[in-house]
């Protein structure tokens, strides 16, 4: 029902398991927080903050569900799309990331009652709710709030195993008859034993209420079933309405679509959760991209020679607001014609200068400067020129030492490709007696 910041499950699970044994003996040291007591089936006094019913509520109310961790991966996009489920938790990450902080102040504020006006922190505890109770908690805030609210319960197992059905309700009660209140949210999974109610961009002056009821149906059949309620509200932000910037990278050769060619889009936000989705020709191209580097790869073999290519993209920030990249257009080209090589050997004494010069119409990718020696055919790396953005006119000098080398006939290969896959390889011979 939440994650932690630990990156594998076996690491998760104990920093949770702490949390929520720091919360139990926070109500054993602390019974001034419970409204009440019971006594479990092993004869132990149980306070109302350390019922299994609280603690868990606890912990997921006080979850977090935008992170910025520090080594991490982040929870940039909670219950996004299909990811949020009818209980208003995400499928992927619950309630949010376990944050300690949060669960300890909504604990911390103790229980309270139903029918009141209740703090921005808080829960409650109803061992005896009903059929057709509606226990209500009121609220305000501030404007820009943000309200997260969980509901939890536990499965029937007196007799057969039942899961009561009961659903959580965020209402805007600002009007004092309950018959005109505006429903806000509302969590009604009824395959689930938690629902939860969020809110942003609250109002100072509006009269919430957080409001527990059983559904309709057999499930409603009880005559009673506890049940726990935490809530916290904090201080929120004004709505972001500035836009994302985003910028398209055409390849630096030039807009020719050659061979195997990736697009780079550079896209920033004042605020974290900001998305791209790229378009070939007005087209959605694959899926959304929800982190760096985002990047595009076109083939031209999904092409015609000739054709223009329009890339274009989108960033998207976790508002909402867009902003479109000026679009990329690159024209199909065949090319077929390999790279020029021209290589003149100088020697001097025991060195061998050779001057090499590649040019190409669209740029020269990569040279390679290879030994092959005299009764081998492996050849030896000696050096390596790569030009990943194409450079169409390369000069360079390469000094050869001959007296390592063993008497006979050996081989220098000069390998050349151009961007588009083509190669030339030009040889010198080199006599060492």
């Amino acid at each position: 029902d939440l994650v932690g910041p630990m990156g594998v499950t076996s690491n998760t699970t104990p920093l949770t398991a702490s949390v929520a044994a720091l919360l139990v003996q926070m109500s054993q040291d602390n019974p001034r927080l419970s409204n009440g007591h019971y006594t479990s089936g092993s004869g132990q006094r149980i306070y109302h903050a350390g019922s299994p019913e609280v603690v868990k509520a606890v912990l997921m109310a006080g979850a977090t569900r935008h992170t910025e961790n520090d080594g991490h991966a982040d929870i940039t996009d909670w219950g996004s799309g299909e990811n949020e489920l009818d209980n208003g938790l995400d499928r992927r990450f619950g309630a949010g990331q376990l944050n300690v902080y949060h669960t300890h102040r909504i604990l911390a504020a103790g229980e309270q009652q139903a029918g009141d006006e209740v703090a921005t922190a808080g829960w409650a505890y109803n061992r005896e709710f009903s059929p057709g109770d509606t226990p209500t908690y009121f609220l305000s805030a501030d404007d820009h709030d943000e309200l997260q609210a969980v509901l939890a319960w536990n499965l029937d197992t007196s007799d057969e195993p039942t899961l009561h059905n009961f659903e959580l309700v965020l209402w805007d009660a600002s009007d004092r008859d309950e018959a005109n209140w505006e429903e806000i949210d509302r969590a009604a999974c009824s395959i689930n034993n938690t629902q939860s109610v969020a809110m942003s961009q609250m109002e100072r002056g509006t009269r919430y209420a957080l409001q527990v009821v059983a559904s309709d149906g057999a499930e409603a059949d009880f005559e009673s079933w506890p049940y726990a309620l935490a809530w916290r509200i904090d201080e929120g932000e004004a709505p972001d309405t500035e836009p994302p910037s985003i910028e398209l990278h055409a390849p630096a050769w030039g807009n020719y679509l050659l061979g195997p060619t990736t697009i780079r889009a550079d896209a920033e936000d004042n605020r974290p959760g900001v998305t791209v989705q790229f378009y070939v020709n007005g087209e959605p191209a694959g899926e959304v991209q929800r982190s760096a580097p985002f990047e595009l790869e076109l083939d031209p073999a999904e092409f015609r020679t000739g054709d223009t290519v329009t890339v274009g993209a989108t960033a998207i920030d976790a508002t909402g607001n867009e902003t479109r990249a000026r679009d990329v257009r690159l024209q199909v080209v065949e090319d077929n014609r390999p790279p020029s090589v021209v290589v003149r050997d100088r020697p001097r004494g025991d060195e061998v200068t050779l001057t090499i010069r590649a040019r190409d119409r669209y740029g020269v990718r990569r040279v390679e400067i290879q030994l092959v020696r005299d009764g081998e055919e492996e050849p030896e790396e000696l050096e390596v020129l790569k030009f990943e953005d194409g450079n169409a006119d390369v000069r360079h000098e390469h000094i050869i030492n001959t007296a390592h080398l063993p008497r006979g006939t050996h081989e220098i290969r000069i390998r050349v490709t151009d961007l588009a896959g083509n190669e030339r390889v030009e040889t010198v011979r080199l006599r060492r007696r």
